[in-house]
C-alpha cells in the first residue's frame, strides 16, 4: 500500500509537470485527476501531495512572472498561464468529489488518536535516517552515515539553490504535516514514503552535472559529494542485509493470520482489528466470509465502543482479534479490557508486531458456579470456579470463570495455569495467563476485592475421546517452577483438580 502510495504520488506529480509544460492539454488534466483520486483512495496521507503540488504551481508561476517583468511587450493580451491556478484547483476539486464516497472511512482513519510529538531535532534526525535507510537501521546505528546524508542535503541547498526548491518542499512539507498532526511515533514513519522520490532528487542534486564537470577532472571540493554518496551507499547495504537476514525486522505475517482464520470458516466467528489502519492490509489477504470490525471508530469512548463489542460478541461464538497500534488508537485498552472481562481468551500469540488473540464468547448453556475455599500460599484465595460444560468435542474451547481475592497487597505477579491431562498425567491442552487475560495482574489487586477471571482452553482437533482432568494452579510469572502450594487441602499439592471433562 505504501509503495503504491509513493508510485501514485510520483506519477501524479509528473503528470502535473507535463500538463504545465505541454500546453495544458486536457489529456494530462484527466490523467492528473484520475491519479489524484487513486492517491486519495490508497491512503489518507495523500492530501499532503496537493500542498506539495501547490508549491510546484507557485514555482512555475514565479518563473513566468519573472519572464513578464523583463518582457513587458508580451502583456498585450491576458496570458493563458494566469488561469493555471484556477484550472489546477478545479482538477483537485474534481478528484475530491470522486473521493466523497470514501470520506467516512477517511474520517475514521484520521480521528480518534491523541497527538504524540517528539522533540523536533530528534524527529528530523530520525526522518532523514528513515528516508535514507528505511526502518532496518536503528537510531543508534550508522550515526556517521546519517550525518553524511545531512551534509549532502545541505550541500545541494547551498550550491543548487532554486533547482532544489521542489524536492525541498516535497520532503519538508510531508514531514512538517506529520509533526503537526502528532504522528511522530516510529510506527508512522512509513507515511514518509510519499517523500522518497523528492528526497532522492534532493540528494542527487548534490552531485551536480556529471556530464559537464566530471569529478575526476575538477578540484577536491567537487569530489567530496561523491565520496559522501559512497559512504551512504555502504550504509544502505547494511540496511538491506538487516532487512533480509535479521529476524528483528521481520514484518507481521498477515497472510498467515488470514490463512489461519480461513481454515475455521465453518464456525460463527467475527474478526476485530484493534487499529482501523489494519483494515486495508488485512482485507487484502483475507477474502473469507467472517465480518471484519475495525475498532475503535473515531475517538475511543467506552460509552460507544462497549455496546458495539457487546453486539459483536452476541452475534458470534468466536472472535479473532488483531492487536496492533493500540497504544495510539486505543491507549486506554477499552477493547481489550472489555473482551478480557466478558469473553474467554483461548489463545494468544505474537505474529511479528501483531498480537493475534482468539476469544470464545459465553456459551448459551451458561455456567455452573461451584463455591470453593482454596488457599494458595496464604496469598491468594479461590472462592469459586465455573465451567460451562463437562462434555466437549475436539476443537471446542472449554470456558472457565474463577473468583479470586487477596487479603494483602501482593508484591509478585502470578500466572494462572490450567492443564488438561490424560490418564497418564500427560498435558493434552493448557492455558497460562495472568488474571483476566493479563489486564488485572496480581500486583494490582486491592485487599478484599473479588477478581473475576475468565479463561478459555482450546481442545486439540486430534484429541482422543475419553475422560480428562482439569488442573488449576498459580506460579510466579518469571519462574513457572515456583508454584504456590495449596495450604488448606490434604497432601502437598501445588494444583487444584477442577474435575473431569469428557471428550466425545
Amino acid at each position: 500500500m505504501y509503495a503504491l502510495l509513493a508510485l501514485i504520488s510520483t506519477l501524479s506529480t509528473l503528470t502535473l509537470f507535463r500538463w504545465l509544460n505541454d500546453g495544458r492539454r486536457w489529456q494530462w488534466a484527466v490523467g492528473y485527476i484520475l491519479l489524484s483520486t487513486a492517491g486519495l483512495y490508497i491512503h489518507y496521507f495523500y492530501p499532503i501531495m496537493f500542498v506539495v503540488q501547490g508549491v510546484i504551481i507557485l514555482s512555475w508561476l514565479s518563473r513566468k512572472f519573472i519572464t513578464l517583468v523583463f518582457a513587458p511587450l508580451k502583456l498585450t493580451a491576458e496570458p493563458k498561464w494566469s488561469r493555471v491556478p484556477a484550472m489546477w484547483l478545479l482538477m483537485v476539486g474534481l478528484s475530491v468529489v470522486l473521493y466523497l464516497p470514501w470520506v467516512p472511512i477517511f474520517l475514521r482513519q484520521t480521528t480518534g488518536r491523541s497527538p504524540e510529538r517528539a522533540a523536533i531535532p530528534s524527529f528530523l534526525w530520525d526522518s532523514v535516517r528513515w528516508m535514507t535507510f528505511g526502518q532496518t537501521i536503528s537510531g543508534k546505528e550508522l550515526i556517521w552515515v546519517t550525518g553524511a546524508v545531512l551534509l549532502l542535503l545541505i550541500w545541494a541547498l547551498l550550491t543548487k539553490g532554486r533547482r532544489v526548491i521542489v524536492p525541498f518542499f516535497g520532503v519538508v512539507l510531508p514531514v512538517a504535516a506529520m509533526y503537526l498532526a502528532g504522528t511522530t511515533n516510529p510506527a508512522f514513519f512509513k507515511f514518509m514514503i510519499i517523500s522518497i522520490p523528492f528526497f532522492l532528487m534532493w540528494l542527487a542534486a548534490s552531485l551536480g552535472d556529471f556530464k559537464r564537470t566530471p569529478p575526476i577532472k575538477s578540484n577536491f571540493k567537487n569530489i567530496i559529494p561523491y565520496i559522501l554518496v559512497l559512504v551512504v551507499l555502504g550504509g544502505m547495504l547494511i540496511s538491506l542485509r538487516n532487512l533480509y537476514h535479521d529476524p528483528a525486522f521481520a514484518r507481521a505475517d498477515y497472510r498467515a493470520m488470514a490463512a489461519a482464520i480461513t481454515t475455521n470458516e465453518g464456525e460463527n466467528a467475527g474478526i476485530i482489528l484493534n487499529a482501523p489502519n489494519q483494515w486495508e492490509v488485512f482485507t487484502y489477504y483475507y477474502q473469507g466470509d467472517f465480518p471484519v470490525y475495525p475498532l475503535p471508530k473515531g475517538q475511543p469512548d467506552p460509552l460507544i465502543i462497549e455496546p458495539q463489542l457487546a453486539e459483536i460478541a452476541n452475534n458470534h461464538e468466536l472472535l479473532y482479534v488483531l492487536y496492533w497500534g493500540d497504544e495510539q488508537r486505543d491507549p486506554q485498552h477499552i477493547v481489550e479490557n472489555w473482551l478480557d472481562t466478558n469473553t474467554f481468551k483461548a489463545s494468544e500469540s505474537w505474529v511479528g508486531d501483531v498480537r493475534f488473540v482468539i476469544y470464545a464468547t459465553p456459551d448459551e448453556s451458561g455456567e455452573q458456579s461451584i463455591p470453593l475455599d482454596i488457599n494458595f500460599g496464604d496469598k491468594i484465595f479461590l472462592h469459586s470456579a465455573a465451567i460451562t460444560r463437562n462434555t466437549a468435542a475436539p476443537g471446542d474451547i472449554i470456558q472457565l470463570t474463577f473468583e479470586w481475592s487477596s487479603e494483602e497487597l501482593l508484591e509478585d505477579r502470578y500466572k494462572v495455569f490450567i492443564h488438561l491431562i490424560d490418564q497418564d498425567g500427560e498435558i493434552i491442552a493448557q492455558q497460562d495467563s495472568e488474571p483476566a487475560g493479563g489486564t488485572i495482574p496480581t500486583i494490582s489487586w486491592r485487599p478484599g476485592d473479588i477478581i473475576v477471571d475468565k479463561h478459555g482452553v482450546v481442545l486439540p482437533e486430534t484429541i482422543a475421546p475419553g475422560e480428562y482432568q482439569l488442573l488449576l494452579g498459580l506460579y510466579e510469572i518469571n519462574n513457572p517452577s515456583e508454584r504456590l502450594p495449596i495450604k488448606n487441602l490434604a497432601g502437598n499439592q501445588d494444583y487444584f483438580n477442577l474435575g473431569s471433562i469428557v471428550i466425545e
